[in-house]
C-alpha cells in the first residue's frame, strides 16, 4: 500500500487565495460605495437642517448666520449662544458644526455671503450667476468627484449645463471644495 501524504497542494492554495482574494476585492468595493452613500445621506441631511436653522435665523435677526468648524463661539450663529444679535431666539442647531462629525471628509463651513469661496451661483443653468451677495452658502472641503457628482443630483437633477458650475451646487476639482447654496 503507497503511503499518501495529507494535505493540499500548492495548486490547491493557489486557487483559494485568488479566490478569497477576489471577494474581498468585490466586498470591499461594495462596502467603499456603500460608506459614501451614507455620507452623501448624512451631509444631504445637514443641508436640510441648515436651510430650516437658516431661515429661522433670517426671520428672528434679519440676518444672514454663518457658523465654522474649529473656530471659537464667536463664529457659531445657529449654535451658540448670541449676546447683541437682536432678535436671535436660537440656538437653531443641536450643536455647533465639528470638522468629522458634521461633515465626513473634512472642514465645513457656512458662509452668510454667496460669493465666498463660489463665486455665487448660476440657479437655472443657463451660463449665468443669478445668485450672488447676501445669503447662506455651505462649503465642504475634501470631497471627491464622485461623490460630490451624486451631492449635485440630490439636489440639481435636470438643471442644464455644466453640474460642476450650474445650479444650487457647485464643484472647485481643483480644490474638492463642494459649495451648496443653502439659503437667500
Amino acid at each position: 500500500m503507497a503511503n499518501r501524504r495529507s494535505g493540499f497542494s500548492l495548486l490547491e492554495l493557489v486557487i483559494t487565495l485568488s479566490l478569497i482574494a477576489i471577494l474581498v476585492g468585490v466586498v470591499g468595493f461594495r462596502s467603499t460605495s456603500v460608506l459614501d452613500k451614507g455620507k452623501i445621506s448624512s451631509i444631504s441631511q445637514l443641508v436640510r437642517n441648515l436651510k430650516t436653522a437658516c431661515a429661522l435665523y433670517h426671520s428672528d435677526t434679519g440676518l444672514y448666520p454663518y457658523e465654522y468648524s474649529n473656530y471659537p463661539a464667536v463664529h457659531r450663529k445657529l449654535s451658540g449662544a448670541q449676546t447683541g444679535t437682536a432678535g436671535w431666539a436660537g440656538p437653531y442647531l443641536e450643536k455647533p458644526f465639528a470638522s468629522n462629525a458634521t461633515n465626513p471628509y473634512g472642514l465645513v463651513h457656512l458662509y452668510n455671503n454667496l460669493n465666498t469661496t463660489m463665486g455665487g451661483y448660476d440657479l437655472d443653468g443657463n451660463g449665468q450667476i443669478e445668485a450672488t451677495g447676501n445669503g447662506c452658502s455651505l462649503i465642504l472641503w475634501n470631497i471627491e468627484r464622485p461623490v460630490a457628482e451624486a451631492i449635485n443630483k440630490v439636489f440639481d437633477e435636470g438643471i442644464p449645463g455644466n453640474w460642476e458650475q450650474s445650479g444650487q451646487v457647485k464643484y472647485l476639482a481643483g480644490a474638492r471644495q463642494l459649495g451648496i447654496m443653502i439659503y437667500r
